[in-house]
């Protein structure tokens, strides 16, 4: 599993908005499909990333830049 420590925090709006952390980059690459859907660690909390964000700039993202991961929001269900 990856881990990540978070540089900043904001969260996307709308249907399909939520949380979304900027984090380093683990590795270059020419897309993220090897990080879509998969299970990450971001300041000791386990999360299921929904996609990245990388408006900064297209193809490729070199290792270390900064991108931002969209994260499926954590519900907390409290049973009477």
């Amino acid at each position: 599993m990856l881990e990540f420590k978070s540089e900043d925090k904001w969260h996307l709006d709308g249907l399909m908005g939520g949380p979304v952390y900027v984090v380093r980059n683990p590795k270059e690459c020419s897309d993220f499909d090897w990080l879509k859907e998969q299970h990450v660690k971001i300041d000791g909390e386990q999360f299921k990333v929904r996609d990245i964000e990388t408006r900064m700039h297209s193809a490729p993202w070199k290792k270390d830049e900064l991108i931002g991961l969209l994260v499926y929001m954590k519900i907390k269900i409290e049973y009477r």
